[in-house]
């Protein structure tokens, strides 16, 4: 009679060919590397030898090498506290080296697998030897996705993360969503292609979150740039699915966030704080942005506005975008620009004392400014104190419904402005302009008939 197998017998027989993730120690002063124990003195050993699934712990120290991790892995700092992010006592400093390779940046950390955690560094260029050709803190192939950039300090790079996934359905379909969180990215500047980007992708873009990070420094370009590839007429790339999130952009000689051609994606619960250009730009091609409860205080001080839709990059229209329930205050333009743009909806913003720069310009220093904008909804703003138009449409902008709007106080700059300007001629509407206007409030209109209740 056969002998049956106990339960017991069964589950081991289950857990026969399964390996235990190890783990591995990386410390510069280790005097040499020891196999047997898992320990290293450079990290890049240490990804050599770990396998998928292992994690590597890296202990304070500097560490001059450009690691490229190819596999899946863990790779943990000591999380020093912000105060000792360059002590080496305390700090795990990862330094690129110049690669001496023409038109080739030094990368610190080269991602090239699905689903790698880089948690807890200092990442960036200290020793004042300097990759001619620039260098970058973490760089992810578009070949895959998941990946998890955690709790670093990512400082004096050229580009601060070049963040890019694998867009097609089957890569990304195994692995969670790519996350860049909770980290420092400041003062990435130094000389190279796209420098002064604390995040920047070109090579698609797709299921991401970005979010309680903090962006700030000296000759930022800006904090967050999405745009298409360089060859973007014959290998386009999709940037989709999104969501950037409670961050913080503060005193930056630079901007906040910059789109082109992305889609169902979302700008929400950022802080944007003194910021010389434009706090959001979404400019050409983008569709089903929402930017939804973002805080803007004295952005775009070089002469640039809080947000602004436009298509300066020829990438086509932006549509269907909704932007509602922010606050923007002090822009150094205007508050909020419509331009090129069409189908979108603007709705519960309060948009308080826009500067204009020097008012040198009719369309600088209005709350709402829609240039050359169609088929837009107006909706619900609270629109006052800025230095010339608080609802400003050129004679361009047609087919716009303005409704329930309260626009008072503005002409601050004592330019001949009013609450509501309306610059088109031959419509239908009010005083024969091109545009809808119902139950708004306010003061002043250029044009009888934009406001319904004067208060």
């Amino acid at each position: 009679m056969k002998k049956r197998s106990s339960g017991r017998e069964l589950r081991m027989e289950s857990l026969e060919g399964r390996r235990m993730m190890a783990v591995f120690t990386v410390d510069d002063s280790f005097a040499s590397d020891n196999v047997a124990l898992r320990q290293y003195n450079t990290i890049q050993e240490a990804v050599n030898a770990a396998t998928a699934g292992d994690t590597i712990k890296v202990k304070p120290g500097t560490y001059a090498e450009n690691v490229l991790v190819n596999k899946t892995l863990s790779i943990k700092g000591p999380e020093a506290p912000l105060s000792k992010y360059l002590d080496p006592s305390k700090a795990a400093i990862v330094d690129p080296v110049d690669d001496g390779i023409l038109s080739n940046p030094a990368v610190a950390f080269d991602l090239v697998a699905n689903g790698i955690l880089i948690e807890g560094f200092t990442i960036g260029e200290f020793d004042k030897a300097a990759d001619a050709d620039g260098n970058v803190g973490i760089r992810t192939s578009s070949a895959f996705s998941g990946y998890q950039i955690e709790e670093n300090v990512i400082e004096n790079n050229t580009i601060g993360i070049y963040l890019n996934t694998a867009t097609t359905l089957n890569a990304v379909g195994s692995v969670r969503r790519t996350g860049v969180e909770e980290n420092v990215i400041r003062n990435n500047d130094v000389a190279g292609a796209a420098s002064g980007n604390g995040i920047y992708s070109d090579q698609g873009l797709q299921n991401v979150d970005i979010k309680d990070n903090v962006f700030s420094g000296r000759n930022f370009n800006v904090g967050i740039t999405i745009v298409n590839a360089p060859d973007q007429t014959t290998n386009p790339t999709l940037q989709t699915n999104i969501r950037i999130r409670d961050n913080n952009f503060k005193a930056s000689t630079g901007g906040g966030i910059y789109f082109e051609s992305v889609t169902n994606s979302s700008i929400r619960d950022n802080k944007f704080t003194r910021t010389a250009l434009n706090g959001i730009q979404l400019n050409g091609g983008n569709q089903h942005v929402v930017i939804e409860e973002n805080k803007l205080d004295t952005v775009g001080t070089d002469g640039y506005h809080g947000i602004i839709l436009s298509n300066e990059s020829g990438d086509g229209v932006n549509q269907n975008n909704t932007i509602e329930e922010n606050s923007i205050i002090n822009a150094g333009l205007s508050g909020l620009v419509l331009r090129d743009s069409s189908f979108n909806t603007v709705r519960e913003n309060t948009i308080r004392g826009s500067k204009g720069f020097d008012l040198s310009d009719p369309n600088w220093g209005n709350g709402i400014s829609l240039e050359n904008a169609s088929n837009n909804r107006i909706v619900e703003n609270d629109v006052q104190k800025n230095a010339r138009n608080g609802i400003f449409l050129d004679s361009a902008s047609t087919g716009n419904s303005i409704i329930e709007n309260l626009s008072k106080g503005n002409n601050t700059g004592k330019v001949g402005a009013f609450d509501y300007n309306d610059q088109t001629t031959g419509g239908t509407g009010p005083s024969g302009v091109q545009n809808t206007y119902k139950k708004n409030k306010g003061k002043t209109q250029n044009v009888p008939g934009l406001i319904q209740k004067f208060v």
